[in-house]
């Protein structure tokens, strides 16, 4: 997909894409740090975020959510190694390849 098929809807979406991933590691992490009112609400915004606004396309969110999760851990990696941010970079680039692969041999019908 080039810079030309990009629409405005397209880059709403992609930016909303990218909210969603934030909250829901916020909240993780909130629920890691025993904070469950907040961890609670994040979660909570951003299952209504994904329900709002892909609610055919669930997949987008897995796939924008596992591109985050790459990007920022493998940056992050680089500068401060650990175990965690290797497995984390190798899993969700794993991840992004099997459900590529799974997704494009799955049929699909004029409904969805």
């Amino acid at each position: 997909m080039g810079l030309e098929e990009l629409t405005p809807r397209k880059t709403i979406l992609l930016f909303v894409g990218f909210a969603i991933a934030i909250l829901f590691i916020k909240g993780a992490v909130s629920l890691w740090s025993a904070d469950y009112r907040r961890g609670i609400l994040f979660l909570a915004l951003g299952t209504g975020l994904t329900y709002a606004f892909f609610r055919k396309g669930k997949i987008a969110v897995v796939f924008i959510g596992l591109i985050f999760i790459l990007v920022n851990v493998g940056l992050t990696a680089i500068f401060h190694p650990t175990v965690l941010g290797f497995f984390l970079t190798a899993g969700s680039a794993a991840a992004l390849v099997v459900l590529g692969r799974w997704y494009a041999g799955k049929r699909r019908t004029p409904q969805g």
